[in-house]
């Protein structure tokens, strides 16, 4: 029911829509008032300027691509200056060119060359002989008399009118001349000159061509669609395409470094997708190339900096893309591996999760500091359980910890069989139970820094039998036991190490792992024992991403915060 209210003067008063109605003291507790809306208040001179901007934007959208911006503005200004001052040069010989071309072109008409070499290749030549020689015999005449009657023509016009018409005349054949001869087909390579190759004039549709071709993504005479055309993108350049027939968009992003070669670009700038659903297909492509260097701007704050808390049951925020996309990372129902060479960040991507479980009240945080700093000293006043260092002491406490939670997992099964359907329909924890004081069954987070240092550990685990199972393979066979049986239950792992491989992290605990993070290593084969943990490249994905890590960068692909 809307509410009006008489004014002084007579007039209808209308409240403003969603701000809060006043009610008499009886109808108060009745209805709840909605929430007033925020606004600024902006004067017209202000409101003029914004309108023009977007105007402004909205223009500049639909100019050229190289016209889009300032820099690439100079630098395509530049380029039309370069060939301007070139044209004096280039255009003699592109009208021989031409005219090679033309000739060419003219004496394949005469000689009747594609029915010639049709009925050669149908081995009809001697029924079509006749017919192909009358054919020739009636192109010359055709040539010789055109040719005579443009001669009588000049003279003519020379005669009565003068010369400009001959000149204008030429003038036009020698530009039509050029334009057929404005490529060196079949040409050695060209000699080198001063300057630079630059991105900007590469981003339209041709020279996208000639980037391609260059960088032997397609043949001579193959070409691109532009599905979408270049456009600015946020920080890069964004557009998509197909490729020709047959060839994948796989193929290309094996080639992404050549590709980057040819656009003139740092391969970190390039990110290079195959569009997939129902509006790609194999052969169709998503390119995105960057202003600049995307890992060289400030740091990102987390959103987590400044959450008063959090549920764990949602994705982490875990980085941004290169085209600041977030990067969000589901904890729940699978553990995660993080590895890099020392100081490389591994401590702080592993603080990220765990920063997220300790602002949960209802999960219960473990944390194992095997590098025994200071860096997780902050989740010692929240942390059900902590352990600081990897001596002999701390890997046994770690052990003790480790079975407790081991014996929970199973407990907790045992229970969750007994409950009732509706409230666990499918044998795993739900929420609503991980929420519930009276089920004991929080969402546990075990997270263990230099789990190296943990399983490395050759001392025997009873000192009784020296030569039976050591400290470090107890450790291994209990985080084994929650990796694979305790994400149903609750449990999560956080592992970060260095290389692990089958002697630092054996298959059987690496197996389980199922979400893992790369930072810098010094060979892709590190890499790849981090992602996929076997000794050989399984794609060409990986390769890239090692390539990336060799050199000390790291993908464009990945997330930072």
């Amino acid at each position: 029911m809307s509410l009006t209210m008489q004014g002084d003067r007579g007039g209808e008063l209308i409240p403003f829509p969603n701000a809060p109605v006043e009610r008499n003291a009886e109808d108060a507790g009745a209805v709840e008032a909605s929430a007033a809306l925020d606004g600024e208040l902006i004067t017209e001179a202000e409101y003029q300027r914004s309108r023009v901007r977007r105007l402004a934007e909205s223009a500049v959208s639909r100019l050229p691509t190289q016209w889009q911006t300032p820099e690439s503005a100079r630098q395509a200004g530049a380029e039309l200056v370069n060939q301007a001052l070139l044209v004096p040069m280039r255009y003699p010989a592109a009208v021989g060119r031409g005219l090679a071309v033309s000739a060419r072109a003219w004496w394949a008409w005469v000689r009747v060359t594609d029915f010639y070499e049709a009925s050669k290749a149908a081995d009809r030549l001697a029924d079509k002989w006749q017919e192909i020689a009358v054919v020739r015999r009636r192109r010359g005449v055709i040539s010789l008399v055109g040719m005579s009657a443009a001669c009588l023509a000049g003279m003519v016009a020379e005669l009565t009118v003068g010369s400009l018409p001959l000149l204008v005349t030429a003038g036009a054949m020698s530009a039509v001349l050029a334009a057929a001869g404005r490529s060196r087909e079949g040409a050695g390579g060209r000699s080198t000159r001063l300057g630079s190759r630059s991105l900007a004039w590469l981003m339209n549709g041709d020279h996208l061509v000639t980037a391609f071709r260059d960088a032997k993504l397609i043949g001579r005479d193959e070409s691109l669609m532009l599905v979408k055309a270049p456009r600015h993108d946020g920080a890069g350049w964004a557009l998509t395409l197909d490729l020709p027939p047959s060839r994948k968009a796989s193929d290309v992003i094996g080639k992404r470094e050549a590709l980057a070669s040819a656009l003139a670009v740092d391969e970190v700038r390039l990110i290079v997708e195959r569009v997939r659903g129902d509006n790609g297909h194999a052969g169709r492509l998503a390119l995105w190339v960057g202003d600049a260097d995307p890992y060289t701007a400030d740091p990102i704050p987390s959103p987590l900096a400044s959450a008063p808390s959090w549920d764990l049951w949602q994705p982490v925020p875990f980085g941004t893309t290169a085209r600041g996309a977030t990067v969000n990372l589901p904890l729940v129902w699978t553990s995660l591996l993080i590895g890099a060479i020392p100081r490389q960040g591994k401590t702080f991507v592993a603080r990220l999760p765990l920063t997220a479980a300790a602002l949960d009240p209802h999960v219960r945080l473990i944390i194992a500091d095997g590098k025994g700093g200071k860096d997780f000293r902050p989740f010692e006043q929240v942390a059900h359980r902590f352990i600081r260092g990897s001596r002999e002491t701390d890997a046994r406490q770690l052990i003790r910890v480790l079975e407790e939670c081991a014996a929970d997992v199973a407990d907790r099964f045992d229970r969750l069989a007994e409950m009732d359907d509706e409230l666990c329909p499918e044998s795993k924890v739900t929420p609503e139970i991980t929420r519930d004081p009276t089920h004991g069954m929080p969402l546990t987070v075990i997270g263990i820094d230099e789990v190296q240092n943990f399983l490395g550990l050759d001392v025997p685990l009873d000192d009784d039998n020296p030569k039976g199972k050591k400290v470090g393979a107890r450790i291994c066979e209990l985080l084994t036991y929650i990796a694979k049986t305790g994400p149903a239950a609750g449990y999560s792992l956080v592992l970060a190490t260095q290389k692990p491989d089958a002697q630092v992290i054996p298959d059987g605990l690496r197996g389980q792992l199922g979400t893992r993070f790369a930072l810098k290593t010094m060979t892709w084969q590190a890499s790849e024992t981090i992602l996929l943990g076997r000794g050989h490249l399984q794609g060409r994905y990986g390769r890239l991403q090692a390539a990336d890590q060799s050199q000390g960068r790291r993908p464009a692909a990945w997330c930072r915060w």
